[in-house]
């Protein structure tokens, strides 16, 4: 402390507290670049929502509506009321356009058909009621022959944790005995990957709600395909035919990096503030010396 009345003191002052403004202006600098920091790792709004994301209940098409005709389409945004799903895609025949992976067969024969009345209130979303359900029914009694239909394309940017799930029912005595759930990002032969399966189809007698997460390589995806491929049947029969109702496909937002970046931050202003510190009080001890 400078004594009053010193001669130097006016002067010595005036140099404290330019040191002072100086010290202030030295933390400028940082305390922006902290808050640019946060402000570069803050969530920005985006328009992906969580939940649902696409849903198949085969109600609204006629009875005997053959997948082999047409692709069938999921169901619209707000059709429950709400926003979820929130978006469509399709449900086609095969996989990547291979012959072989075909249900083949319209109307009431084999294949793959839309049948009302046979729909289960297993794995229904929200208000939405038991209806239709899709039948399949292979197209050889060989046991060996590979059916598949395909959901997509899909797009999930912005999101993650995407999963599939859906009531499954079998049938004994000839009916498929196993499932095997595949991914592709562009639907060609060869990109398939295989994510899940089911076995002992033919030993659900009742609708089974089944449900399969996708690896972390699907997270934010902007095209996204999901073959469901079926083997072992050695009956074509229409009471030996597999049902599947209820498909949702559903993912989640990802977590919010706020509270790690602003940890980040914090700790950067800190260190930077400590190290002026002593630089300020070096100063000050070189002014009365």
């Amino acid at each position: 402390m400078i004594k009053p009345g010193h001669k130097c003191s006016a002067i010595s002052i005036i140099e404290e507290n330019n040191i002072m403004k100086l010290h202030k202006l030295s933390l400028f600098g940082p305390v922006a670049g902290a808050l640019m920091l946060m402000s570069a790792f803050a969530p920005r709004a985006e328009a992906a929502v969580a939940g649902l994301q696409y849903y198949f209940d085969f109600n609204l098409e006629p009875n005997n509506t053959s997948m082999n005709t047409a692709p069938l389409t999921s169901r619209a945004a707000g059709s429950f009321g709400g926003t979820y799903p929130t978006m469509q895609t399709s449900l086609f025949n095969g996989e990547a356009g291979v012959v072989s992976t075909l249900f083949t067969g319209n109307g009431a024969g084999a294949g793959g058909t839309v049948q009302t009345g046979e729909g289960s209130t297993v794995n229904l979303f929200d208000a939405d009621t038991a209806g239709g359900a899709l039948r399949l029914r292979s197209n050889t009694t060989s046991g060996a022959d590979v059916n598949c239909f395909t959901i997509g394309p899909m797009n999930f940017t912005g999101l993650e944790d995407i999963s599939i799930s859906f009531a499954l029912k079998g049938a004994s005595g000839g009916g498929f005995t196993d499932l095997t759930l595949a991914y592709s990002f562009d639907n060609t032969v060869g990109s398939y990957v295989d994510f899940a399966t089911v076995s002992g189809v033919d030993t659900l007698t009742t609708y089974t709600l089944e449900s399969k997460s996708l690896p972390t390589a699907t997270n934010g995806a902007s095209t996204l395909y999901i073959s469901f491929c079926w083997t072992g049947s050695t009956n074509t029969g229409a009471a030996h035919g597999t049902f599947i109702d209820n498909i949702q496909v559903t993912a989640a937002v990802p977590e919010p990096t706020t509270a790690v970046s602003g940890v980040l931050a914090v700790l950067a202003v800190f260190g930077l503030c400590w190290s002026q510190r002593r630089c300020l009080i070096q100063s000050l001890r070189l002014r009365r010396a």
